[in-house]
């Protein structure tokens, strides 16, 4: 054997691995990339930019709301989804089958329509702590002697209670 290749032949392995390394990492970059929804959210009957719609992803953890402007932005891995968007006083809009691809940057801009509150319907609002129980403010107990010992504090009580 070539005295060349006798010392090249032992390394062909770790060079193989070398670039199989460097490829692998770019194949699966390419199938993890997410997509892209975003959109406008509007009322269907004045055309105004909505506040606050809840968007979410039936059956997946992920959601946003649309902020100032009515605009919502979700990045989500690539596949097919019914997606809600919902806001109280406003029926719920429900868009099934939306495919995204890899890379795809997918804009959806919605129209909410109007939708009262019939009688005896109820929101249910859900905190996360208590309400206090004690006043909100401070009280101070002020004796006739702690009063009349302040100049002028009968004339001007708020001056004298600036003072405490």
């Amino acid at each position: 054997m070539n005295a060349a290749f006798k010392a090249w032949y032992p390394l062909r392995w770790g060079w193989i691995g070398v670039w199989l390394l460097l490829q692998v990492p770019g194949l699966l970059g390419a199938q993890q990339q997410p997509a892209l929804l975003e959109g406008i959210i509007r009322d269907a009957e004045t055309n105004e930019a909505l506040v606050g719609v809840n968007v979410t992803v039936e059956g997946k953890p992920w959601g946003t709301a649309s902020n100032l402007n009515g605009y919502y932005r979700l990045q989500i891995p690539p596949g097919t989804y019914t997606l809600r968007f919902e806001m109280i006083g406003y029926q719920p809009s429900i868009n099934k089958n939306i495919t995204l691809q890899p890379g795809q940057k997918l804009t959806l801009n919605i129209y909410l329509i109007q939708q009262a509150l019939e009688y005896g319907e109820s929101i249910e609002v859900i905190g996360e702590r208590e309400l206090s129980r004690h006043p909100v403010g401070s009280v101070m107990d002020l004796g006739q002697q702690q009063i009349q010992s302040r100049a002028g504090a009968l004339e001007d009580v708020t001056r004298t209670l600036q003072t405490l």
